[in-house]
């Protein structure tokens, strides 16, 4: 019965009056996980706590090696900063260095990896044949470029952007060229190590538009992963100088999504004087304070 009262005091921790008993109902709960072993529910309890030592005790207290696999997944989830010392194995897996490979087995094994084309997600071949008007095909190409994006994200291979030689992205119109170089980077997510060359080669271009995208992408394949050489950064920290305000825009953005929920303070301080810097523009200001 123990399972239904950690229940109770998680639901009743939702309702409590003071912010000190809300802890105390938790850390009562985590408490009572950890007594009898249950220590992936000990972690989650630990999360909702956001306390640094809560989570360190569950796993000074888990000896099981397959659990603690486990928990270092949950943490990785969670983009929780947790410290593993000398223990490689836990730091890669906490990390997200190999949710790219993990991703891809799993694909591989429900036999959806094969790339999609948007075709294949409108069936317009089942559309009834009427006259309407003649869209802007600039235009039906960025929604190409959105669809094939979320339906092909994290396979790392597409029909469109990552075939050799592909001129798709030619295809679209200045703000279109910057999001469909940008869709790169979910086309490509979680793989650093060959994302970022495949990326590459648009952060040279004398077009502000595909180097724009080139940041964006830079920031969405790094998404959620950890690198000790801190990728990201390197690629798009310099750009929050840059006198172009589409450049300095993509890199506020990349930055967003490649750092969101990680807690670096270092960051804030790079963000934080573009909020109040009349010099930004208004987007930019905006997109440093999200």
């Amino acid at each position: 019965t123990f399972s239904r009262v950690c229940l109770y005091l998680q639901g009743l921790a939702n309702f409590a009056a003071t912010q000190a008993d809300k802890v105390l109902y938790l850390k009562v709960c985590c408490t009572l996980y950890l007594q009898y072993k249950m220590y992936p529910m000990a972690l989650r309890v630990a999360f909702k706590l956001n306390d640094v030592k809560e989570v360190a005790k569950v796993f000074e207290k888990c000896e099981d090696r397959l659990v603690q696999k486990q928990m270092a997944f949950m943490i990785s989830r969670r983009k929780f900063n947790h410290d593993f010392e000398d223990d490689d194995e836990l730091k890669e897996i906490a990390s997200g260095e190999s949710l790219s490979k993990h991703f891809i087995s799993l694909a591989r094994e429900l036999d959806v990896l094969e790339p999609k084309l948007p075709e294949q997600i409108y069936k317009s071949h089942l559309e009834e044949k009427r006259s309407t008007a003649v869209l802007d095909s600039a235009k039906q190409n960025l929604a190409s470029s959105f669809v094939n994006a979320f339906v092909n994200a994290g396979f790392c291979k597409d029909e469109l952007m990552t075939i050799n030689d592909s001129k798709w992205v030619y295809k679209n119109k200045e703000m279109g060229m910057m999001s469909t170089v940008g869709s790169l980077g979910a086309l490509l997510l979680w793989g650093i190590d060959e994302g970022l060359t495949q990326i590459d080669k648009y952060q040279w271009s004398t077009d502000p538009h595909l180097k724009a995208g080139a940041l964006l992408a830079f920031g969405l394949v790094t998404s959620g992963v950890k690198n000790e050489c801190d990728p990201a950064w390197a690629l798009l920290g310099e750009q929050l100088e840059a006198e172009d305000p589409l450049l300095r825009l993509a890199s506020v953005v990349g930055l967003g999504y490649a750092y969101a929920g990680s807690c670096r303070e270092d960051l804030l301080e790079n963000l934080t004087p573009m909020i109040v810097d009349t010099a930004c523009t208004i987007e930019c200001s905006a997109m440093a304070a999200v």
